[in-house]
């Protein structure tokens, strides 16, 4: 009888849990760093150019969610000095979720190039706008990895910000430590800043009803936000602009 108690009671326990709907887990990021061969031009033509002792890694992004009418964003570059503090690890970190955020826009990556390079000057004393104009290619997107919360002439309020110049030309500075009294979400930061160089201005961080509001473009931060629909667009197109 017993036996039969424990069958009927394992029978209805699976029968629960089949009706209940789990929020579906979060999909890694598959970012897998990969060190470049020896270029001896690709070094030549970063070496003329500033960037002293250039060695260069390469972030191949799998794309997740693509649709069969997919906008390509070709490249995005991170600058590292480093004297900077960064490695290849916390940089592939700090990436985790861009695939997956620009894929649910029907957008793919191509590759990310990192390039890490020797400073001749203190990293406090860097021009930042002087160095991203090095860049022997500029119609991708740029990003700094920098040490701190700020530099001198710029500083972070959070892990991140972008920087418009000339042209509406941007880059954006990662920082490795954001100030203590600010919370965000490293893994969300380089989509977010993506979205600022496409034009997008951070919302509301709560909706109209008191809640939390969950797209990417609200500055407090959060590990489950993603782009909504309208800013999706503004993305994609800005994917276009790029490949003018």
């Amino acid at each position: 009888m017993n036996r039969i108690i424990f069958g009927f009671s394992i029978v209805f326990l699976l029968s629960f849990l089949g009706c209940l709907r789990l929020p579906p887990a979060l999909p890694e990021m598959t970012s897998r760093p990969m060190a470049i061969q020896k270029n001896p031009e690709l070094e030549t033509v970063w070496h003329q150019k500033g960037f002293l002792n250039p060695a260069f890694f390469q972030l191949k992004s799998d794309p997740i969610f693509i649709q069969k009418d997919t906008f390509l964003l070709d490249n995005i570059t991170f600058l590292v000095p480093r004297q900077n503090g960064w490695t290849i690890k916390s940089i592939t970190d700090y990436t985790r979720h861009l695939p997956l955020r620009l894929g649910e826009c029907s957008i793919a990556v191509n590759a990310i190039l990192v390039i890490f390079f020797d400073l001749t000057m203190p990293v406090e004393d860097i021009d930042l706008i002087s160095l991203v104009d090095k860049v022997p290619e500029k119609n991708h997107p740029i990003f700094f990895f920098s040490r701190s919360t700020g530099y001198t002439k710029h500083s972070l309020q959070s892990g991140g910000y972008t920087l418009f110049y000339g042209n509406g030309r941007s880059f954006a500075v990662i920082s490795r430590y954001s100030p203590k009294d600010r919370k965000y979400d490293p893994e969300q930061t380089i989509a977010h800043e993506l979205g600022h160089m496409a034009g997008l201005k951070h919302t509301p961080k709560e909706d109209g009803q008191g809640k939390p509001n969950v797209d990417l473009m609200q500055p407090r931060g959060c590990l489950y936000c993603s782009f909504t629909t309208v800013q999706c667009q503004s993305l994609q197109n800005y994917a276009l602009f790029l490949d003018l």
